[in-house]
Parts: structure tokens; C-alpha cells; sequence
């Protein structure tokens, strides 16, 4: 049976003094609660979200194999990147 892994991503940024953060929260099926945060200057909400995210996807190459992954966020900038097709295209453009 596969094990199933939840993951949040978020990330905010104030837009006066350009500080941001970001958080991911990993759930594993029937285990603890573990999570990764950071903070940047200079930074925007965007630049924050999809640094969240980043972090998740390196988790899940680096650490997770045969599991379920549900991968949860708030951004519609990030869910967009995935269901859109952004993220390959950014890719490709470098």
C-alpha cells in the first residue's frame, strides 16, 4: 500500500518593505507533521509562492518515492504554473 503525503506551500511578502516568507508543511499518512521555512529581503509575494513550491517539488525528488502526493496552495500564480503549462514553458525559455 502506498503511503500518502499532503503538502501546503504559502508564501507572503509585504509590499512596502519588500520582506517575505515562506513555509511548506509535509503531512505524511498516519506520521507527524514536519515543515520547512525561510525568508528573503528584496522579495515579492509571487517570488515567495513559487519558492514555497519549489521547495516541495525538491523535497519530493530528493526524499519521496511510491507515495501519493496531494500538493495544496493558495496562489493561483502557482496553481496556474502547473495546470497551465507555465512551468514547462518557463523551462524552456531558461
Amino acid at each position: 500500500m502506498k503511503n500518502k503525503l499532503k503538502i501546503y506551500t504559502d508564501g507572503a511578502c509585504s509590499t512596502e518593505l519588500r520582506l517575505g516568507g515562506w513555509a511548506v508543511v509535509y503531512k505524511f499518512e498516519n506520521e507527524d507533521v514536519f515543515y520547512e521555512t525561510g525568508h528573503a529581503t528584496k522579495t515579492t509575494n509571487n517570488q515567495m509562492e513559487l519558492y514555497a513550491f519549489y521547495k516541495a517539488l525538491k523535497f519530493i525528488y530528493n526524499s519521496v518515492s511510491d507515495c501519493e502526493i496531494e500538493i495544496y496552495s493558495d496562489s493561483a500564480y502557482v496553481v496556474n504554473a502547473v495546470k497551465l503549462g507555465w512551468l514547462k514553458k518557463w523551462s524552456k525559455n531558461g
